[in-house]
Formats: structure tokens, sequence, C-alpha cells
């Protein structure tokens, strides 16, 4: 694996020059606990050996086009696509039974490689770990089948995203109020023995001949997983019981056997978990579950290397006009990191390629190649960020972000004004004050929320940022 994840490594060389001790330190910002889809992408395409350079030039091509604006859509809000059918309800006991039957396969064999402490491994099982638990938070807001809600009422504890911060810890308390989880539940009791003990000694894990070989299986049984579980989901969301009750085991057995493993980390928990802002853990609607949690947290030295503000403030804002802000602020930060990373990985790699991948790499957007030039996020870069980030804000919406319903609702003047006083003294862009144009009124009014939009994701922005 050590030879593939060179290509996601390079990314740590910055072009702000910085000290050799504190290049040191950054530790490949944002990592956080993914291998990153270049490597995945790149992996999975092409075969081990030589790739002719047709071939690269295509994956170029295509990668870079998708390096956009992503679509920042409040979880609540995703519309489910519909399950498949079937003949008889005997056939779909049958699938989902498959189905969970093979996604247990494909975690158990990932959790052997965990155990024997390989931090890729432990990245992709976090990651489809995250995955699946923030889906069954967000499947939360739209349930209308009462699939969920009947499920968690007769559970003591539930799989949800946490991190040491108040304001986290209130948004899982109302999520897990929310379900109706059983408020009596005392995890002294034994909380995670819900389905069964998750055992921490795992089976030998398999041997490989050489890196890529094992950087594939991952890679290969991650995918798989990841397939499963997505068939499951569309059950879940069906209101299948069959289907919630499985999904919801499989993640209460790996998040439980996540924290029992912490007891015999080989140091790849700690190090996959210290760049992670959010963790799946099993929480309880007791008190000493929440401080047990905690004390885990910083067992494991949860988001101490995140590159991302942990601090209380992080997204606080007024109402909801403040989520929304903080998601489009998300975006903008997976949009450059992303464009960043691809550029930083293959700008080197390509110098003696042939002629057909350095043509392509000459053609991917000006946009790409200044967000591979940007220094790592902290307070102080996060102006340079924002405005590569900002432009494809603008160019989704055609130029007019101010068009857009979500957005305009930073524009109410009691709250713009508040903002622009909580956020007087910050280093905003120099175009983005608000001033006295002379413009028709109409442009005036358009460009003046514009600004009052840009503001207020600059704002939540700057919250996300870390400080170093």
């Amino acid at each position: 694996m050590e030879a593939k994840a060179k290509t996601k490594g390079q990314a740590r060389q910055v072009t702000g020059e910085k000290p050799a001790a504190e290049a040191t330190a950054i530790v490949d910002e944002f990592r956080m606990v993914e291998l990153g889809d270049l490597v995945r992408e790149s992996s999975l395409r092409f075969p081990v050996g030589i790739v002719p350079d047709a071939d690269i030039a295509q994956f170029i091509e295509e990668y870079s086009a998708g390096l956009s604006w992503p679509e920042a859509t409040d979880c609540r809000n995703i519309k489910d696509p519909e399950p498949p059918r079937y003949a008889s309800p005997e056939a779909e006991e049958q699938a989902i039974r498959q189905t969970t039957a093979e996604a247990r396969i494909c975690l158990n064999n990932l959790r052997a490689l965990v155990a024997d402490g390989d931090r890729n491994a432990l990245s992709e099982f976090v990651q489809l770990l995250a995955k699946n638990v923030a889906w069954l938070e967000g499947y939360s807001w739209r349930e209308k089948k009462g699939n969920l809600t009947k499920l968690a009422g007769l559970l003591g504890a539930w799989p949800v995203m946490f991190n040491s911060r108040p304001r986290k810890q209130r948004q899982v308390a109302e999520y897990l109020a929310r379900i109706e989880l059983a408020p009596e539940f005392d995890p002294a009791l034994g909380w995670h023995q819900l389905w069964d003990m998750a055992e921490a000694n795992e089976a030998a894990p398999p041997r490989f001949d050489n890196p890529e070989d094992k950087c594939r299986e991952i890679l290969d049984l991650s995918f798989s997983a990841g397939r499963r579980l997505d068939e499951l989901q569309l059950h879940v969301a069906d209101g299948d019981m069959r289907a919630t009750v499985n999904f919801v085991k499989l993640l209460e057995t790996n998040v439980t056997w996540l924290e029992s493993y912490s007891d015999s980390d080989k140091g790849n928990l700690k190090a996959i978990a210290s760049l992670a802002p959010v963790w799946p853990m099993m929480i309880a609607r007791c008190s000493r579950r929440t401080k047990a949690a905690v004390e885990y947290l910083k067992k494991i030295e949860q988001g101490t290397k995140a590159q991302i503000s942990l601090s209380p403030k992080w997204g606080t804002s007024w109402a909801n006009e403040g989520a929304v802000a903080t998601l489009y602020a998300r975006g903008i930060r997976i949009a450059v990191h992303g464009a960043r990373n691809f550029f930083q990985s293959y700008d080197k790699k390509l110098e003696t390629n042939g002629p057909l991948s350095r043509a392509a790499w000459g053609k991917i957007p000006q946009w790409i190649k200044d967000a591979g030039k940007l220094a790592p996020l902290t307070k102080e870069s996060a102006p340079q960020w924002f405005e590569i980030g900002w432009q494809r804000l603008v160019e989704k919406h055609n130029g007019h972000p101010e068009n857009d319903k979500q957005l305009c609702k930073f524009c109410d003047d009691n709250r713009a004004n508040k903002f622009a006083r909580a956020y007087s003294k910050k280093a905003l862009p120099s175009n983005t004050a608000l001033r006295k144009r002379t413009i028709s009124p109409a442009n005036s009014q358009k460009a003046d929320i514009r600004d009052r939009i840009k503001q207020r994701i600059f704002g939540a922005f700057i919250s996300l940022a870390p400080p170093l």
C-alpha cells in the first residue's frame, strides 16, 4: 500500500515555503479518514504495470472535468431512489439476507486487516461506517413509514457521528430524542451487548506478495461492502423492518468493534482518529454514556490533527441560516481541497509521461492550477481558498447566487447587520465589503445581496479553518 500511498503523499508538498519541521507536522492535512478519490480511482481503473499514455490522458480529462462545485444538499432533503421490486415477499427477504451476509463478510475481512495494523484498511473501514451512520441520521428527518422509530424504541443505544464539541453533543441528543430511542437505558448494564459482543481478536489477515495487491484488496473489500450497504439503504428507505434491523445491526457490530479495538490499538487507530473531525460511536440517551464516549475520544486522540476548527464556535450562527452557510462553506472546502490534491499529486508525476497525457494536463482549468498552488488551509490562507471556491459557486449559479432561495435567507437586514458586527474585525476579501455604488438601483440591490451572501459564507468558512 505504501507504493500507492505516494500518490496521495505527494500532495503534502506545499507551494508556500515552510520550515521542514512545520511541513512535517502538517502530515497530509486533509487525509482525514479517507484514502482519497484520486488514489481509489487510479487503483481501480489501471492494472498493475505500465499504463498507456492515452489511458492516463483520458483519466486526467475525466477526473479534472468532475472537479467542480459539489452538490451541497441538506441530508434532510435527499430523495431516496426506488428500491428493487421482487416477485414475492420471500424473494425480497432472501435478497435482503444475501446482501446482509455479503456485507458482513466484506466488513469482517476488512476488520482483519485493520486489526493487523493497516492504516489504509482502517481509513476505508471508518469511511464506510461514517457514510452509512450519517445516512441513517439524514433518513431520520424524512422517515415516513415508521421503521426507524419502531426499532429505536426497542434499543438503548444507537450509532451516531460524534465529537467532543458541546454543540455536536446537543445535535446528537436531539437526534436520539427525535427517533425516540429508549431514554432509561443504563450503559453500566452493558450498552455494547445489544446484539453480540464484538470480538477484538480477529482471524489472521491474508498475506500479499506486494503492497499493490494489498491496496487493491482493501479497495475491493471497501467497494463491495459499500455497494451492499447501499442496497440495504434502499430497503430501509422503503420501510422494510428486516432491512432496518440488519442495517443497524451491521453498523452497531462494527462501531462497537472499533471501540473495543482501541484497547489493542497497533497505532493505526490513533493515526486515523487524530485526523478525523468526527467519529462513529454508539450513544445512549444517558449522560454517563456521553461522558464515557468523550473519554474514549480523548483516548484515541480524535481530531487533534484534523486541520479543521473544532472550537465551540464552529459553524455557530443564528437560527437555521447558519447551517446553510456552513453547508456551503464545507462545499467550498471540499471542492478546493480536491482540486489542490489532484494538481499536487500529478503535476510532478507527468514530467516523464507521454505527449497525450502532458497535453491533457495542459488543458485542465486554471482554477485547478490555482488551487494546486495554495498553502494548507489556515485562518491566514482561508481568504485565498475562499476566493477560488466562491468563483466556483458563482459559476454554478450562472453568475447570480442571489437568485438561489436558500442563499437569500442570509439577506434579512437585521441578521445581515448582526453578522457585519460579529465579523467586522475579520479579514474579509477586499471586494466583499458593502460599499456605495454608482450603478443602477436594481443592479446595486442585486450586487448588495450577492455581497451579503459572500460575507455570510466567508464567515462560516473562517470558522471551519484551523488556526495554524
